[in-house]
């Protein structure tokens, strides 16, 4: 249980358990017990029908992120079908009455092990704006008292709800649990909302320890992204009348932006590589968003934007880069919560205050809502959306649709507990099953030579020749000398790849992979960055191996780095605004080299080349792999 391992210390946010939610609930501290975080939104099947489910799924918030997130250890509790969208307290009124019996504890008995108790909390729920409203019995986000965290009214403007920055009290009135009792009780009396809030919420009102409130999670991925992200590059490149008359546009520049884009090789956690503006930005994922967000956006930006539209976007990306971390201190979630209100005041000075939708508003209750439920990422809704794109997949006609998802997801599901019972341990059919159904393991893939704790050499080792003909130059000796501080005397073995902690680095030497770079890196504690020429194996003496060395306890491993040297802030206002990006730093190209030993490295960085520099941004955390 990641409960038990994982804490670096009581002021930091790691995951969804550090969060209130979780904190609040004693029953928790004790092992046996878990909790859930729920997930439910509308998957239209086909596009030439309104036809549509809505899955109902959870997740057990002690598994590590990578086990939780995997299809056969989502629960897929229920689904609901039709061509209208489903009545939440019918729906939902099965599964309080599961939960609640779940809180009393049932019985479980593990195999070869002794049966305990063990009770489930549901502490959370994620889901976008539209999902939300029907959860909570609530007016949409486009009307008045639409906000799920306050009772900001807002104002109507055309078509339009706007959310004005309310700087006395940005973040309040705040809505509470019992108050949103009241409302729904008072609205059912007299038939009309009560702050925006309809009627009794779906049953969970009634679920012991969760919140309807502060369980209920803001979810970047909607939000964040496929709202305000995607709002502000569409004000940018929308060549529009009115949008051109704008001090923001930069759709003249599209070609330049496009092939600026083009160039860009990210790493292999940053699974797209990314698509140029001109006639697809419509059709960009919400992981594309995510990765122009992060990583690419200020590098390019910086050249088109005025001044105070790119200082006001520096904002927004910090905070949310901050909000991602794998680690959030006290100290970074108050830094994002400030930068984030500034971003929201300051929207409406720039874009005017009909711009200010329920996207832009809700980020002033995004720090609060990692103090409730931990980091963005570990309460997003990215996995559900992937969950609920292979559910279409599972549908081949129009027949029994129910019983099409239904069988298949119980295959899925029932899989390995099925396949565990029949297969003989130790049989040829059950290693068989274990190579296709499994992943082998680093210890069991041929190519792979442990060298120390999670870490691999990948590949052929090949003895280098200590010539001009070699891999390694005099500058790389020199490096490897500086390194060891004696002369370099045995042999050198030189290798493409190295898996560390479960993460694949790549080297300039490594040819197979040319769409993205996994060998640009930051390392040491000065936090220096560069690109892995090579993989060293450095043998203290000669030895007769030629390909993967056997030799005991004799070998130390390096990388050979060539060192960017960081460029400091020039003249522009643009380029000065970047220095106060933490994530993101300029450099150029040097001829500098270093032999570093490998568990110094500490992680990939996403490299932007432009105008003859290098922005290298830093990668949230390890967790969200495409």
């Amino acid at each position: 249980m990641i409960r038990n391992s994982r804490r670096k210390g009581r002021q930091t946010y790691e995951d969804i358990v550090d969060g209130r939610q979780y904190q609040k609930i004693k029953q928790l501290q004790d092992t046996k017990n878990m909790s859930l975080l729920m997930n439910t939104d509308g998957v239209r099947i086909f596009k030439s029908s309104n036809f549509g489910i809505w899955p109902i799924y959870f997740t057990v918030n002690e598994l590590p992120y990578h086990e939780r997130t995997k299809r056969e250890n989502l629960i897929f509790a229920g689904v609901w079908f039709g061509i209208s969208k489903p009545k939440m307290v019918a729906f939902m009124e099965p599964f309080a009455r599961a939960l609640r019996n779940l809180q009393k504890g049932v019985m479980v008995h593990p195999p070869d092990e002794p049966c305990f108790t063990t009770k489930v909390y549901l502490i959370g729920c994620t889901a976008d704006l539209q999902a939300k409203a029907l959860v909570m019995n609530m007016k949409q986000h486009n009307g008045n008292f639409g906000c799920p965290k306050c009772k900001q009214k807002g104002t109507h403007s055309g078509s339009k709800h706007q959310w004005p920055f309310q700087a006395a009290d940005p973040k309040g009135p705040r809505r509470t649990h019992e108050e949103t009792k009241s409302h729904a009780a008072a609205a059912l009396d007299a038939n009309k909302d009560v702050f925006g809030i309809r009627g009794p919420a779906s049953w969970l009102t009634v679920v012991p320890h969760f919140d309807i409130i502060e369980g209920m999670a803001v979810d970047y991925m909607h939000g964040a992204l496929l709202g305000v992200t995607k709002r502000l590059l569409l004000y940018w490149m929308s060549e529009t009348t009115e949008n051109k008359k704008q001090r923001w546009y930069c759709g003249h520049a599209k070609s330049e932006i496009d092939a600026m884009l083009e160039d860009i090789k990210p790493p292999m956690e940053v699974h797209r590589r990314p698509r140029s503006i001109t006639g697809q930005l419509q059709h960009w994922k919400a992981s594309e968003f995510r990765a122009w967000l992060l990583y690419y956006s200020l590098p390019i930006m910086i050249h088109f934007l005025p001044t105070d539209f790119y200082e006001h976007y520096t904002l927004f990306v910090t905070a949310i880069h901050i909000l991602l971390q794998q680690s959030i201190t006290t100290d970074d979630l108050d830094k994002a919560e400030d930068l984030l209100l500034q971003f929201v005041a300051q929207f409406e000075v720039l874009y005017g205050v009909k711009e200010v939708v329920c996207n832009v508003h809700s980020l002033v209750h995004y720090a609060d809502n990692v103090r409730e439920l931990g980091p963005l990422w570990a309460h997003s809704c990215f996995y559900f959306e992937d969950l609920n794109g292979q559910l279409r997949h599972l549908v081949h006609g129009t027949n029994g649709i129910v019983d099409q998802l239904m069988r298949a997801v119980s295959i899925v599901q029932k899989f390995p507990e099925v396949t565990r019972d029949c297969f003989q341990p130790g049989t040829p059919a059950q290693d068989y099953f274990a190579k296709v159904w499994k992943q082998a393991s680093p210890e069991e893939k041929s190519n792979y030579q442990k060298i120390a704790d999670r870490c691999f050499a990948v590949g052929n080792l090949k003895k280098d020749k200590k010539d001009q003909s070699g891999l390694l130059k005099m500058t790389h000796y020199e490096a490897i000398m500086q390194a060891t501080q004696q002369p370099v005397l045995g042999d050198l073995f030189t290798y493409d790849r190295m898996l560390m902690k479960g993460n694949m680095y790549h080297s300039q030497a490594y040819k197979r992979v040319y769409r993205h770079n996994s060998y640009t890196v930051m390392f040491g504690e000065e936090r220096k960055v560069g690109e892995v020429l090579c993989y060293v194996q450095h043998n203290s003496k000669s030895c007769s191996c030629v390909d993967k060395c056997e030799c005991p306890q004799r070998a130390r491993h390096y990388a050979i780095i060539n060192v960017f040297q960081a460029v400091p802030a020039g003249e522009n206002l643009n380029d000065i605004t970047l220095q106060s990006v933490p994530h993101v730093n300029k450099y150029t190209l040097s001829n500098m080299f270093e032999a570093v030993a490998l568990n110094t490295l500490i992680a990939k960085v996403v490299p932007v080349a432009l105008d003859g520099f290098i922005y290298a941004a830093e990668l949230p955390n390890f967790y969200e792999k495409e």
